[in-house]
């Protein structure tokens, strides 16, 4: 601020200008602590959610058997026939493996085959359990029909 003969002229352009960069880097700085792990977690179970339905949907279009399974707590494929088969993902041409990381899964992860008709083996509704940080989703594929709900159980703490 310049004072000129005894005025106050206010506050310079470059000085205003300052401050509302240096705002704004404190927004940003704290978005990207309070809401990042909840996007991260969120986004990977809704797209575990819909490459299950693809892999039923795959069952049931080329009648034969395709299916869910975790390769390692971050990484999971949709195959093609056995486990350890990756069926191909339509958009790139490459295997249908998907590294979640920083998510991760929780606890033991059922395999999940669907037959032609589109039915899940699981006899029982089969949980499988998402983790980051302080936040945890449940995806349930329901047995006999395969549909796939998805339950958020808690949400990440604020970390500021």
């Amino acid at each position: 601020m310049r004072i000129v003969r005894g005025r106050n002229l206010g506050f310079t352009l470059i000085e205003l200008v300052m401050v509302i960069l240096i705002f704004a880097a404190l927004a940003i700085t704290a978005v990207v602590k309070v809401g990042g792990g909840e996007q991260n977690i969120d986004a990977e179970s809704k797209l575990l959610r819909s490459n299950i339905q693809f892999a039923q949907d795959l069952a049931m279009t080329y009648g034969s058997t395709f299916g869910f399974r975790s390769i390692d707590t971050t990484t999971y494929e949709i195959y093609e026939g056995t486990p350890g088969t990756p069926a191909m993902d339509p958009l790139t041409n490459d295997d249908l493996v998907v590294d979640m990381s920083p998510v991760q899964f929780q606890g033991a992860v059922p395999t999940i085959a669907f037959s032609s008709t589109g039915k899940p083996s699981n006899a029982v509704d089969a949980n499988i359990t998402l983790v980051e940080g302080g936040a945890e989703r449940r995806l349930t594929v329901i047995k006999n029909t395969g549909v796939v709900t998805m339950t958020v159980v808690s949400s990440g703490g604020c970390s500021m």
